[in-house]
């Protein structure tokens, strides 16, 4: 049993207190005009207490406990400490770990005992302040008529890692987030729990995890939830990025002299072969009566589109930032929410532009906002004969903006549930859609594992 130490001055001498089972240094009986001697240890001054670690989670089995913590913002222990101390009562039961540990288990408790956990920080033995209690019940036996089975002594521990949600497909439409939280009630592993669970509209539903797992746990979790009878398919929430456009031919925007490459030929979309084919393509029909939604990073006052707009949405949940450095949110619209609508989901489907300023595998090149929504959008429906800028491949239809990137990329849930909307589905929270598409657009993508 590790010791926490007390120091008391007394008459120029120390007197070491009783804590967690230190013995009291005793005083010889005084004689007369004589001061009596102290007793007592060479005393021991304990560095300045650290703040204990913060339990996030405890797991019990039948006789144990796996307790997983952090040191709140910072990444490792503060300078100075050198373990970590779990202390289970009652019945004093202790383990002591490195500091770089992040989780231990407490083995050789009672089955259906309601135990409290704290934990502290070591200084070489000498022990700080106690954590706040964390509650938790070791499990019942459960009487198989041989063997006592424990339901969660086989489960493994969480490896950390980047994945932080899924998306849980039902087979019913009937209250799916009820049924994606009682699919996903007791997870396959230790150390990571269901956080908040999102509708996405029809069957699909966002799940959120307290702690990211790896790629390989990510799969363990899938094909666990899979097994549940309610549940048609799961897949990792991936976060996309815009496609990019080719730099060669020209990407200026002039038809007239022959700069609309994306319309035909080698870089085009493939509906005709050269500028002249291109007019017999438009002498057939321009989309009249056709609604084209467009997923994309939003829309932008333009002339060439105002007239072939209508009301989008936009689905662009907000975040942690990765791609601009010193802003902590990923929705975009921080920058003038009056402008572009509320953090989150929102009805306004303006893009506030995408640029970055951080150079990462994830983010790219550090760039300027692309406006790809708008670039998109006048490709598909840009008015024509107007005299001025580009004309869409069908520039009689309209387009129907839903916003689903932003500077950080977009989530596939978000893109779910753009899907659903702009098709005419029902997505929770958000107004039905008035016009819903014909055609939808989505010109993404990220890199990921196939399944």
């Amino acid at each position: 049993m590790l010791k926490r130490l007390a120091t008391v001055a007394i008459s120029g001498a120390f007197l070491i207190g009783t804590v967690a089972g230190v013995a009291p240094a005793t005083l010889a009986a005084p004689e007369s005009g004589v001061e009596a001697p102290v007793d007592v240890a060479t005393p021991v001054e304990a560095p300045v207490a650290a703040p204990a670690p913060s339990i996030t989670s405890a797991t019990a089995t039948l006789d144990s406990v796996a307790v997983a913590w952090t040191w709140g913002d910072e990444a490792t222990a503060p300078e100075g400490v050198t373990g970590v101390v779990v202390r289970v009562s009652p019945g004093d039961h202790e383990v002591e770990v490195e500091s770089t540990a992040v989780a231990a288990t407490v083995t050789e408790l009672d089955p259906a005992t309601d135990y409290t956990i704290e934990l502290l920080s070591s200084f070489d033995g000498i022990l700080g302040d106690p954590s706040e209690p964390f509650e938790v019940s070791t499990l019942s036996e459960v009487d198989t008529g041989s063997d006592v089975v424990d339901a969660a002594s086989s489960k493994p521990m969480a490896t950390s890692g980047d994945v932080t949600s899924l998306i849980v497909t039902l087979k019913s439409e009937v209250a799916p987030a009820a049924q994606a939280e009682a699919a996903t009630d007791d997870l396959a592993l230790i150390g990571v729990d269901v956080e908040e669970t999102k509708e996405l509209g029809a069957t699909n539903v966002r799940v959120d995890l307290t702690e990211g797992v790896s790629d390989a746990d990510a799969a363990v979790l899938i094909a666990d939830i899979e097994d549940d009878p309610t549940v048609e398919s799961v897949m990792v929430n991936e976060r996309v990025f815009r496609t990019a456009f080719p730099t060669d031919p020209p990407d200026d925007t002039y038809w007239a002299n022959d700069s609309l490459w994306g319309l035909y030929g080698t870089y085009g979309i493939g509906i005709a072969s050269d500028k002249s084919t291109m007019n017999s393509v438009w002498a057939t029909g321009q989309g009249s009566g056709t609604v084209v939604a467009v997923l994309d990073t939003g829309s932008t006052a333009h002339p060439d589109l105002d007239a072939n707009y209508v009301a989008g949405y936009d689905f662009v949940d907000n975040g942690t930032s990765n791609c601009r450095s010193g802003i902590s949110d990923s929705d975009g619209d921080y920058i003038n929410t009056s402008t572009y609508g509320a953090l989150g989901w929102d009805n306004n489907p303006l893009d506030p532009g995408d640029w970055t300023t951080v150079t990462s595998p994830s983010c790219g090149s550090a760039s300027n906002s692309s406006w790809h929504g708008t670039h998109v959008a006048g490709t598909v429906a840009a008015v024509g004969n107007n005299s001025i800028g580009v004309i869409g491949v069908a520039p009689q239809a309209k387009i129907q903006p839903v916003r689903v990137l932003s500077y950080d990329g977009g989530y596939t849930s978000d893109i779910v549930a753009g899907i659903t909307w702009a098709s005419g589905g029902t997505v929770s929270g958000v107004p039905a859609n008035a016009t819903p598409a014909d055609v939808i657009n989505l010109s993404l993508g990220g890199v990921g594992s196939c399944t």
